[in-house]
């Protein structure tokens, strides 16, 4: 019997095959659960009603109530973002190529739209041969590494950075990725509303690169304060037996 040999683009398109049936199957599990759960909030809320006209709003019951509602608004919001990232339909990964994407969210977890994204290395330099990309209306963007430049990086620590209309760096990802042959990266981003910085041509990515380091010094500082003082208390623990010692054989001698 003869055995067939399948290369790597067939086995390839079957696993990404695979993975868009598990996100259907998923985008269902997920809309059945938040049936479920709108279902039992609406009871609940209805059972705060009554037990107010009974006991009032200062009741503890209502204000487990209250609690559990408000932690039911938050899973409610969670639950849309899963939808949203199982109905994501992507293009077929080329062979051998790396794929980074995701969704940009402002303060208030409304996708983004029209916002730059683009990598950066370790320097935070972007990364002009790996282009960039803008957000769609749902927020969602997309990068494509071929086989080629991720040999050229030679596994260098990718960061996301976004900037808006005006060329403004207004996210800078901390959080670094490496370019690998056959993986796909997925990385949702949430803008913090801080200032903009300078335009893209004219920032000064060591500032950001410092900040970060600074970062590092300022925990690597905090441990050896840390140390110092937990070696003070136990030199001073040495000093206190010392001194106890002395005092003891002073009475002997007495």
């Amino acid at each position: 019997m003869k055995s067939t040999k399948r290369n790597d683009k067939e086995i390839s398109g079957d696993v990404i095959q695979l993975i868009s049936q598990l996100d259907e199957q998923r985008l269902v599990e997920l809309n059945n659960l938040e049936q479920v759960q709108k279902i039992k909030n609406e009871v609940l809320i209805l059972e705060q009603k009554r037990l107010i006209n009974k006991y009032g709003k200062d009741s503890p019951r209502i204000q487990k109530i209250s609690s559990r509602l408000a932690y039911n608004k938050s899973m409610f919001v969670a639950l849309d973002i899963e939808k949203q990232r199982a109905s994501i339909e992507t293009e077929p990964l080329p062979n051998n190529a790396w794929r980074i994407h995701g969704k940009v969210y402002d303060q208030k977890n409304n996708p983004v739209n029209g916002m730059t994204i683009f990598l950066k290395d370790n320097k935070l330099n972007w990364l002009r041969e790996l282009g960039s990309v803008c957000t769609s209306e749902t927020g969602y963007y997309s990068i494509t590494v071929d086989e080629k430049l991720i040999d050229s990086l030679k596994g260098t620590a990718l960061y996301i950075g976004v900037s808006d209309k005006n060329q403004q760096n207004i996210y800078q990802d901390k959080n670094s990725f490496i370019a690998t042959k056959g993986l796909i990266d997925y990385r949702d981003i949430y803008m913090d509303g801080r200032d903009c910085v300078p335009p893209l041509s004219d920032l000064k990515t060591g500032d950001i690169a410092g900040d970060i380091k600074k970062d590092i010094i300022a925990e690597d500082l905090n441990k050896e304060e840390s140390g110092a003082d937990l070696k003070k208390d136990n030199t001073g623990d040495i000093l206190n037996k010392d001194e106890l010692s002395d005092d003891l054989k002073k009475r002997k001698g007495k």
